[in-house]
């Protein structure tokens, strides 16, 4: 009966190291995700001028994935260094039609 109890417990710790491992595996990609999600903003700072970045924010509060997109757009064409100067809000408005003019638009017709 010893013997039972003895490989429960080595299991339990086995488990226990186990957890502990995976939960500080996620904090530290949670914790590098976050240095990129900054490094990320402060390019956009950089990038895009006041109105072209409150743009951003708007369509990243409705299409999030549609502003993940540009903003890795913008920072593949800075990577390219055609970049050379704050992208303005047309500029963003025309890279946002481009994205998403593939999209179908739905339109509901009440009778």
């Amino acid at each position: 009966m010893d013997e039972l109890a003895e490989i429960k417990r080595r299991k339990m710790e086995e488990y226990m190291r186990a957890m502990q491992l995976q939960h500080a595996e996620e904090a530290e990609a949670a914790r590098q995700q976050a240095a990129i999600e900054m490094q990320i903003k402060a390019l956009m700072q950089r990038l895009l001028e006041p109105a072209a970045r409150e743009r951003l924010a708007n369509v990243k509060l409705v299409k999030p994935e549609l502003a993940k997109q540009v903003e890795m757009l913008i920072l593949q064409l800075y990577q390219a260094g055609r970049i050379r100067q704050p992208i303005t809000e047309e500029q963003l408005k025309s890279l946002l039609n481009a994205l998403s003019s593939g999209k179908r638009e739905w339109k509901i017709k009440r009778l």
